[in-house]
Formats: C-alpha cells, sequence, structure tokens
C-alpha cells in the first residue's frame, strides 16, 4: 500500500466531482481517453491492452507512493509491434530512458542515479543473468537495493544501489522464474490485423502530438494527489492485488471508463504466473479445436475456430489468453 494515501468513498455512484487542486474527474476522463485514443492510433492491439498501457503509464508518475510497482513485460516474436510499444510508453512515462541490451553495471547506475521508468529492449541477452533478475526481483519494491563491487587501489568494496522504479522489459521469450513472473504483468504481441491502419512509422509530428497530451498528463500530475481506490474490487488477493494496487487508484483517478477498463484487463488478459512458453505452443486443445474442424467441413473459418477456443477457454487454461487475442485478431480480418 503507499505511504500517507488518503480514503475517500463515494458509494454506488462512483466518482463524479471531485476537486483537487484545480481539476475534476470529468476532465480526467476527458484525458483518459484522448491518451487511450493516440495509443489506438500507433499501436494495433484491443482496446482492454491499450487500456492497461495507459494506466501503467499514468501510474509511473506516482511509483514513489507506493509499496511496490509491476514489471510491465512486453514479448513476442519478430515484427510484432514491440517497439513500437516502447515508443510510445516512453513518451507518457515519468523520466523514461530506453535501453538496448544494456551491460548490467550502466542498468544499475541508471536506475539509482535516474530514479525514472527503464524500458529495456531486447532485454533477452541480460535477463539471463542471474544479477540482472536479482535487480527486478529488488527493484520491484520500495527500498530495494542491489549490491556491485567496485574496485579500489587495493581492493574491492561493495557499493550499493537503489533499483525500485517502475521497469518495461522486452523480449522474444518468456521470463525466467516464478519469482519475476509473480511480479509481473505480461503482454503477448501479435503482427498487425489485415487492413490496419496504424502506420509503419511515427513521424516527428506524431511524437510531437504525443508530447503535448504528455504536457496535459503533467499539469494532472502535479496537480492530483492520488486517491484510494476503495469503492471497487479486482477481486485479487495477495501479490496479484499488490501489483494493481497503484493501478487501481490511477483507474479510480481517471473514472469510471478507466475502472471498467481495468476491471475487463484483470478479467480477461492478466493470467498471473504463466509461462510465456506454454501460452505459445500450440497445446491439445488448439490441435483439437482446428482437426474438429478440418473434419466437419471443407473449409475452415477462422471465426468458428473462435468460438471454439472461447468455449474451450477459462482463465486457469492459457487458451484463455489465446482465444481473447484471437478474437481480437479474427474480428479484424476479412473472413
Amino acid at each position: 500500500m503507499k505511504e500517507d494515501h488518503r480514503v475517500i468513498s463515494l458509494g454506488s455512484e462512483g466518482p463524479k466531482s471531485i476537486i483537487e487542486g484545480g481539476y475534476s474527474i470529468m476532465n480526467n476522463e476527458e484525458l483518459y481517453r484522448d491518451i487511450k485514443s493516440y495509443f489506438k492510433c500507433f499501436i494495433d492491439t484491443d482496446e482492454t491492452e491499450l487500456s492497461f498501457l495507459v494506466l501503467y503509464a499514468t501510474g509511473t508518475h506516482y511509483f514513489n507512493e507506493y509499496e511496490s510497482y509491476p514489471i510491465l513485460h512486453i514479448t513476442g516474436d519478430y515484427e510484432t509491434g514491440k517497439n513500437r510499444r516502447l515508443d510510445v510508453m516512453e513518451i507518457f512515462c515519468y523520466k523514461p530512458t530506453i535501453l538496448t541490451n544494456p551491460s548490467l553495471s550502466s542498468l544499475f547506475r541508471l536506475i539509482h542515479e535516474n530514479k525514472g521508468t527503464i524500458l529495456v529492449d531486447e532485454a533477452d541477452g541480460v535477463i539471463v543473468h542471474q544479477d540482472f533478475e536479482n535487480a527486478l526481483l529488488a527493484g520491484y519494491k520500495k527500498g530495494g537495493q542491489i549490491s556491485r563491487s567496485k574496485r579500489t587501489d587495493k581492493d574491492f568494496t561493495p557499493e550499493m544501489y537503489s533499483v525500485y522504479c517502475p521497469k518495461v522489459v522486452v523480449t522474444r521469450e518468456g521470463l525466467p522464474s516464478d519469482a519475476l513472473r509473480s511480479r509481473s504483468v505480461t503482454i503477448i504481441t501479435f503482427p498487425k490485423t489485415k487492413g490496419s491502419m496504424v502506420p509503419d512509422i511515427m513521424r516527428e509530428k506524431d511524437k510531437q502530438e504525443g508530447q503535448e497530451l504528455r504536457s496535459r498528463l503533467d499539469s494532472l500530475c502535479l496537480q492530483t494527489k492520488i486517491l484510494e481506490s476503495s469503492d471497487f474490487n479486482l477481486n485479487l488477493s495477495g501479490r496479484k492485488a499488490e501489483i494493481f494496487d497503484c493501478l487501481s487508484d490511477v483507474a479510480f483517478m481517471y473514472g469510471e471508463e478507466a475502472i471498467h477498463d481495468l476491471k475487463n484487463f484483470v478479467e480477461k488478459i492478466y493470467i498471473p504466473e504463466t509461462d510465456y512458453t506454454t501460452m505459445m505452443t500450440l497445446n491439445e486443445d488448439i490441435i483439437r479445436v482446428l482437426y474438429d474442424n478440418w473434419e466437419s467441413a471443407t473449409k475452415i473459418y477462422l471465426k468458428e475456430i473462435k468460438t471454439n477456443l472461447q468455449q474451450l477457454s477459462s482463465p486457469q487454461k492459457p487458451v484463455h489468453l489465446l482465444s481473447y487475442k484471437f478474437s481480437y485478431i479474427f474480428s479484424n480480418e476479412l473472413i
């Protein structure tokens, strides 16, 4: 839980007109929709993921008020929009620094000195190192530190680095341990859908439009002391609830639409402690659906595959996430 928080309960009608430092919930809702619309222009995915990315980026401005902040893990194959997500997140996250396959020593020093958001691209090369994993694990919690040896004239002395901050980690493979997965929210990326209007390149004018929205977000964060989201429950407990502590409060600050979007994300996409390799494997259920469709007709219709997968899905099974992603992909295909 965050320190020195203030609790406000607005009853069943939800947040309507809180005024603090000159802002209103209505203006917050407008900003939330505007930022989400911007993300939609440049990231080809469903609105549930887009909503979460907006809440995560906003939450980085408040992370120091909380005892922990989750790792955002973006993973997928080549040319599936991983870098585009980084480009957009960089615009909106607090004090962002993008690193590509960084050395461990530079990473620790940057986190310690920057005290902002670290976005690590091509992290497969460093995430396998135990020191890097330890930094991610320690940096999930406020006050987390990691020790590194520093050479002196005669010997080596330990040097402590503070590593608590928001971290966005991009890989092609999964996270190496259950401990990391339990502290992370994983987003799996897919190729652009057929007929997508998302441009292949973000131009300077596109980024400038994003900076204008970022200025509005900065003003909001400077004026707003975040309020505890005591009026809604994501039905999570333990570390799972801890992961969404700040994000729930950010959704509450933005209003009813953001609250609905976050609930939708937790229900449909967030599958804690699930192995990426298992998610991305054509498991027995998927193969059976493909086979049954092939046996029953001379043509396989994507919509039928989607429907059958949804019937098999549940929050406990990896097919749940895949079927949800397929729902988005297939709905955007010409069938």
